[in-house]
């Protein structure tokens, strides 16, 4: 079987969708399930319209009680402050199975200064600092894929 016919193959996309109370967010969101639809693969998405701790922690949690194996591909685009870039990242990372690609967006992004609060570089910095033995650096440049090289751990178990 192919890997993208396994059905264990899913996909799990968090967005708040600004709450569905702005236009902007009403629109991503159309925009979205459009495209999933558009795709054939709707049934094998999972959608949380949460922020993203909130979900990150829902998916520990039931990473722990279903005794789940992990994610295996991580892509991290969301807020563009450095302290939530870096949250997000160690929340994820705790969810990530051993091989587990996990790429970060927006690390060149030009519309703030690259050493503000504003911009998610120094936030992503922060994590790969910490983590710096725990995985391969597979490419550097306005996105940052890396590789994990360690086994999953959720928490202090």
């Amino acid at each position: 079987m192919c890997g993208g016919e396994d059905p264990r193959n899913r996909l799990v996309c968090i967005d708040h969708f600004d709450s569905m109370n702005t236009k902007a967010g009403k629109r991503r969101w159309d925009l979205f399930n459009n495209n999933l639809k558009n795709t054939g693969l709707s049934d094998r998405t999972r959608i949380i319209a949460e922020f993203s701790t909130p979900a990150l922690f829902q998916l520990m949690r039931e990473q722990i009680s279903e005794n789940q194996e992990g994610f295996n591909l991580i892509y991290i685009d969301g807020s563009h402050r450095s302290d939530d870039t870096l949250l997000d990242a160690e929340m994820a990372w705790r969810i990530a199975s051993d091989m587990c690609l996990i790429i970060f967006d927006d690390y060149e992004w030009d519309l703030a200064p690259q050493g503000a609060i504003e911009h998610p570089r120094n936030g992503i910095e922060s994590f790969l600092n910490t983590h710096a033995d725990e995985f391969t650096l597979l490419s550097k440049g306005y996105q940052i894929i890396i590789q994990k090289k360690v086994p999953l751990r959720v928490g202090f178990l």
